[in-house]
């Protein structure tokens, strides 16, 4: 009898289980899709195109003392960016030894480091003004710094010499951050408070070299060969800049 009871109970148990139901719905958020951004920096040079430029920005020879020139580079990314140029020295030598280079630098030797390196200026500036890029030696004021204008102008980002065989790190936000304070509520066109490349817009830098009226036979037939490395890296999520 109490073995009949309990299957009973058991029956009677599911029974009233099979009877249950609760409220419910669905809803499917279909086909999500996550896609990388891109960070693509183009490069042009003296008017030719933006691209992913592989060529020398300088090649010289025959240099004189009172020497100078400059190349105006064009830069464009399709994200919002922080940029800088590297310079990385890979060549440094006497090459020859000159009888004026030898009473100038009685220990010159063929295979010698050179003098050239540590006697060449570089220039790095804005030129993002009024009339945008590639105006070579125009002492345009609108047109931000200049080689030969004052070096206390805001958009220049540095001038001195390459006085180490290292890596010299010139931060290109630099120069787009002053442009932005200095010209205050009318800043040049695609310039933002700090220092970013803005995506889709192009900017125009000029790098510039001379080599001083004071240097002497010391660097006679010197060779100076560095790289010239641009990077960017993205803004968003990176306030600290970190490459």
């Amino acid at each position: 009898i109490l073995i009949s009871l309990s299957v009973i109970g058991a029956v009677a148990a599911i029974a009233i289980g099979g009877t249950v139901a609760y409220f419910s719905d669905t809803e499917t958020s279909a086909g999500n899709t996550f896609t990388a951004g891109t960070l693509d920096l183009k490069i042009g040079l003296d008017r030719v195109r933006e691209s992913s430029w592989t060529g020398p920005f300088f090649k010289v020879t025959d240099m004189k003392p009172g020497d100078q020139a400059e190349k105006t580079i064009s830069l464009h990314v399709d994200n919002d960016a922080w940029g800088r140029l590297i310079v990385t020295p890979t060549l440094d030598s006497d090459n020859s030894c000159t009888e004026p280079e030898l009473a100038a630098e009685p220990g010159c030797t063929l295979t010698g480091p050179g003098e050239l390196r540590q006697n060449l200026k570089f220039w790095v500036w804005l030129d993002q003004g009024a009339i945008h890029g590639f105006q070579g030696k125009e002492t345009d004021r609108t047109e931000g710094d200049n080689i030969y204008q004052s070096q206390t102008e805001p958009m220049l980002i540095t001038k001195g010499p390459i006085n180490a065989i290292r890596e010299t790190t010139w931060n290109l936000w630099e120069g787009l951050r002053k442009a932005y304070v200095f010209n205050g509520s009318t800043p040049h066109s695609g310039v933002v408070a700090d220092g970013r490349m803005v995506g889709s817009v192009t900017y125009y830098f000029g790098i510039g070299w001379e080599l001083p009226t004071t240097v002497g036979n010391d660097v006679q037939s010197d060779t100076f060969v560095g790289d010239m490395t641009l990077q960017v890296v993205q803004h968003r999520n990176n306030p600290d800049k970190v490459f």
